[in-house]
């Protein structure tokens, strides 16, 4: 039995009329000889590379920032750590 890859490959035909297909047309292809300079494709804002260059903790707080609720939970929960200290003063017993 001979091996699938080894077969030639068979020409595309219509159904109707048994008639093989054109071939369809080949695209030029075109090239430049000058070397590739990728950092003159596309110029980065400040703000882009800011944040191309932050770090995780960078990224997570400053979407902490925008979410308000969050915001203000984590104040809560602050004050609420914050009140361990002061509890014993205020109620000794």
């Amino acid at each position: 039995m001979a091996d699938k890859g080894s077969l030639p490959p068979t020409p595309r035909t219509d159904k109707a009329t048994n008639a093989p297909f054109p071939d369809p047309p080949r695209l030029k292809h075109t090239f430049s000889d000058a070397p590739f300079d990728p950092y003159s494709v596309e110029q980065v804002t400040p703000e882009q590379e800011r944040y191309f260059l932050a770090t995780q903790w960078q990224l997570m707080w400053w979407k902490l920032k925008r979410h308000r609720l969050a915001v203000w939970s984590g104040i809560f929960l602050l004050l609420l750590y914050a009140s361990i200290f002061v509890s014993e003063i205020l109620a000794p017993y």
